[in-house]
């Protein structure tokens, strides 16, 4: 929701000087753990795996609408990259439950 915020609408938003500062500071550290944690090549494979499907899509919507998602949203989100991962190397699971036990 900060990302769609321009530089007038964070001055109109918030008025006194300093307190915008320190806002623009912190999204800036923000956007750079959002970066180091998700890097661009990943963001662009999660985005395209979204859009392939009705409820990715969804998802993205919504994320668009409201700049986050809920709790039941991000289990999905969740199980359609796990669900892709596994669909592309199904002997994964296997391997995974294997070293489990």
């Amino acid at each position: 929701m900060l990302q769609l915020l321009s530089q007038e609408d964070i001055k109109e938003l918030i008025p006194i000087l300093g307190h915008r500062v320190k806002l623009i500071a912190e999204i800036k550290q923000l956007k750079q753990i959002i970066d180091k944690a998700f890097p661009t090549e990943e963001q662009e494979e999660v985005y395209t795996l979204l859009q392939s499907s009705n409820e990715g899509k969804t998802l993205l919507l919504q994320f668009e609408q409201c700049g986050l998602l809920d709790n039941n949203s991000r289990r999905r989100l969740c199980n359609l990259i796990i669900n892709e991962e596994l669909r592309n190397d199904p002997d994964k699971k296997y391997l995974q439950l294997a070293s489990i036990n």
